[in-house]
């Protein structure tokens, strides 16, 4: 996350354990990654492969801020639901399927609510 910067000074605050305690800007993001051959990289792009390469790059534009993790031999589930995509890893392809069933019934409910 890139902090904002507001009179000359950057604008943040001290972590609090409820509420929202940054104030960010969209921008945008390229990262470079060189990672070990048994794992594999997750993030905020809409693009990753599954499994991933394990060196590559990718670019995100206009988020608050960027998701990266690595995972060793993870299950994939995905789906796609009013234009986005909804992906869930674990280590139980069983596990893996419903909780993607669950995660489609939420974000259901969130763009409801």
């Amino acid at each position: 996350m890139i902090a904002t910067f507001r009179n000359h000074k950057w604008n943040k605050e001290p972590y609090l354990f409820h509420g929202e305690t940054y104030h960010t800007a969209f921008s945008d993001f390229t990262v470079t990654y060189n990672i070990p051959k048994s794992y594999t990289l997750a993030s905020t792009s809409e693009n990753d492969r599954f499994p991933s390469q394990n060196r590559g790059s990718f670019s995100v534009n206009r988020v608050k801020e960027i998701f990266i993790t690595l995972l060793k031999k993870p299950r994939f589930a995905t789906a796609e639901q009013d234009g986005t995509s909804i992906r869930v890893f674990g280590s139980n392809k069983k596990v893996s399927h419903e909780v993607l069933q669950e995660a489609e019934k939420s974000f259901s409910f969130y763009q409801k609510k």
